[in-house]
């Protein structure tokens, strides 16, 4: 008999690996401008998904060029969805992380104008509210794309404050109770914080 739980895993991992080397290619056209700075960031983000508001919560680093900066990020989400499956209520909640490129150049004043892509992976966690007995969190992965764009307000030399407009589009959902992967899709406002180094 086939094995389909192999099959399905072998499938996702090829989607992340086609997203790494997608983020490879973005990153090696950067290599023109030398990297000269680390930074670090944090973010906080509002979405409404199916009717639901969610937010999510997220840190970052990475490399900065001249305009560019790339890096890795992590963020959480409260719940994105909820429903009933068997009279028993659950919410839907996802983790994922991943890398971004971002370009970033003056536009008004000393507001600077910012356009960028995240890529990566993660999971989807339904929980159950009330089950009796008490019932395991069911485990799906994803795949991910985020592009962004908005303005960004430099603090001084080290810090900024950004305002980010994203679409957040996730795809590989299967394991959830009558639940598809653009249920989880969201225009999402962002808020963050970061600061640069030598």
């Amino acid at each position: 008999m086939p094995n389909f739980k192999a099959f399905h895993t072998l499938k996702h991992m090829r989607r992340i690996l086609y997203i790494v080397l997608l983020w490879l290619w973005c990153l090696s056209l950067a290599q023109a401008q030398r990297a000269d700075k680390w930074w670090a960031g944090i973010s906080v983000e509002f979405a409404e998904t199916k009717g639901l508001p969610g937010w999510a919560y997220g840190a970052e680093a990475g490399l900065a060029w001249k305009r560019l900066y790339a890096g890795a990020f992590v963020a959480q989400t409260t719940a994105l969805l909820q429903g009933s499956e068997n009279s028993v209520a659950y919410t839907v909640q996802v983790q994922y992380g991943g890398l971004g490129l971002a370009y970033h150049r003056p536009a008004i004043g000393v507001l600077e104008v910012v356009a960028g892509l995240r890529m990566g992976a993660g999971r989807a966690l339904q929980r159950w509210s009330s089950a009796t007995p008490p019932r395991e969190p069911v485990k799906d992965a994803l795949y991910l794309a985020i592009p962004f764009a908005g303005l960004e307000l430099p603090l001084g030399a080290s810090l900024s404050v950004g305002a980010f407009s994203s679409y957040r589009l996730f795809g590989g959902l299967d394991s959830i109770h009558n639940r598809r992967s653009h249920e989880l899709w969201a225009l999402a406002n962002v808020l963050q914080v970061r600061y640069e180094w030598k």
